[in-house]
């Protein structure tokens, strides 16, 4: 994960994962917005499971707990407030 961009009021992060792999349980600060690039992955929000896909976008709320499957390599970009943090749990 590379933060490509900042400003005063946000950020961009650019994410890259491979296939098979996981991005372990994590909350953002802000309200976070996923703009997928490539690949596919499983978001796995409170009890809903959602499909990422290649043109799919997404809205995390801030202080969600969230965790991301990875199916096929994964590429997407991150919008968050500026100064806003990526915790993981």
């Amino acid at each position: 994960m590379n933060e490509v961009f900042h400003n005063d009021k946000y950020r961009i992060l650019n994410v890259s994962i491979p296939g098979g792999q996981n991005m372990p349980s994590h909350h953002a600060t802000s309200d976070a917005f996923v703009i997928v690039l490539e690949g596919e992955a499983l978001l796995i929000l409170g009890d809903e499971t959602i499909e990422l896909y290649a043109g799919s976008q997404q809205a995390i709320p801030s202080g969600q707990q969230h965790i991301l499957r990875v199916v096929a390599d994964f590429k997407a970009c991150i919008v968050m407030e500026a100064g806003a943090e990526i915790d993981f749990d």
